[in-house]
Formats: structure tokens, sequence, C-alpha cells
């Protein structure tokens, strides 16, 4: 293949591409993860520079994929700039995972917050039961334990089957050294290998804890499947318990 050809191809692909609509690279984008889905984004936004759909879906690549939570913060402000109700709120919750995500633990509540003011309530399902979780599970980050409850109770009477939802309630019963009331709100979904998952590590470790609290011997299975993935306090209980 000469270059003279390579050079044909790469002028008829970009031609291509700044030929297609900003609907079809967002979708095009939507299809694909990465600095490909950015580049998608960048040139739906260069097309449209107040597209709130193409910054909301950058900044959510910057957050999910790239873990670059400054710049996706940056693209929901911008997004938030042109339409806030954008959604169903969705652009409160984005913006408040990022800030959660670097520790800014007050104004992702705030913005999780906003999210729910901003959430219609549309039957048999709404995101409101996941900002809800999400502000209940940085309450808990930020040590408030009550109001966690009290989020987390609100997440379950709009989803009561939410399992994230009843992992973080059981966590919380776990807490409190309610335990009897605790194992309701763990079921055999939940096993060591979720600790695969860095988003159940709390939860398979206290299911673990819980298990030994309450006499089932398995927990040590639930600590070493946490500490596997750097969870310190599995560690500490392992070397305390499981010898």
């Amino acid at each position: 293949m000469t270059l003279r050809f390579l050079l044909i191809i790469v002028a008829i692909t970009l031609t291509s591409c700044s030929n297609k609509t900003v609907q079809q690279l967002l979708d095009d984008g939507i299809q694909e993860d990465g600095k490909k889905a950015i580049r998608l984004y960048s040139r739906a936004i260069s097309k449209d520079k107040e597209n709130v759909e193409a910054y909301w879906r950058r900044g959510s690549e910057y957050h999910r994929i790239m873990k670059q939570y400054d710049d996706a913060i940056a693209d929901f402000n911008k997004a938030v700039s042109i339409d806030s109700a954008f959604n169903n709120g969705c652009l409160f919750e984005a913006r408040g995972l990022s800030k959660e995500a670097i520790g800014n633990y007050s104004e992702a509540i705030a913005d999780y917050t906003t999210a729910l003011k901003l959430c219609k309530s549309v039957q048999p399902s709404t995101p409101r039961e996941t900002y809800y979780f999400y502000r209940a599970r940085t309450l808990l980050k930020r040590g408030d334990t009550a109001m966690a409850i009290s989020d987390v109770d609100s997440s379950l009477h709009y989803w009561n089957s939410f399992p994230r939802a009843r992992y973080l309630k059981g966590r919380l019963l776990v807490m409190k050294e309610q335990y009897r009331e605790a194992e309701k709100y763990f079921h055999d979904f939940l096993d060591p290998s979720s600790a695969r998952d860095k988003e159940f590590i709390d939860d398979v470790f206290y299911y673990g804890l819980l298990k030994f609290k309450t006499g089932d011997s398995s927990y040590c299975e639930y600590w070493k499947a946490a500490a596997k993935y750097k969870y310190s306090l599995a560690a500490e209980y392992i070397d305390k318990y499981c010898k």
C-alpha cells in the first residue's frame, strides 16, 4: 500500500467525519469508549458549542473511563450552564459523582440534592432512587450515618429491591450492631467475588463482619476477597481473626 493511497484514505475518512451531523457524531460516540468517544463528542461540540448532550456525554467519558475528574467537572459545569434541567437532573448527578470521586463530599451532596429537586416522578421507575442512594453513600463517607440511613430508606421506598441500596442499608445496620435486622438486606447475589467491583468492596467486607458477628464461619472468605483488592480494614481483621 503506497503512501499516496494511505493519504487518500485518511482524507476520505476526515471528510466523512466532518460531514457528519452533530446527532450522527453523538450516536457514533455512544458506540465507543474513552479517547475515541471523547474525540467524537469534541467534534460534535465544535459544530454546536451549545449542545448540552455532547458536554454531558464527554464529561461522562472523562469520569467513567479516563478518571479525569477535573475535566469531567468542567464539562458538566458547561452543560449545567446551558440547560441545568437536562434529562431529569442527571447533570447534577454526574457532577456529584465526579466531586464525590475527588473527596469533595459537601458539594457532591449539594449536587445530588439538586438532582432530586429536578427529578420528575415517572412511574414505575425514576432516577430518584439512584440520587438518594448516591447521597446516602456520600453522607456515610462524611460520617453522617443518621442522614445516610434516612436517604437509603428513601431510595428503597422508590425501589425496594435496589441491590446497592439494600447492601448499603445492611452495612449501616451492621455499623449500628443491629445484626439480625441487617441479615435481610444481604442476599446470595453478594459473594466474595463481588469484591472485584470496587463499588461492592465495602459491602463484601461488612457482609463478612455480619457473618462473623452471627456465627457464620465463612466470614474469612469475604475479608480475604476484600483484602485482595487493597481493603486495608479487611487485612487487619484477617490478622486478628483468620489465623
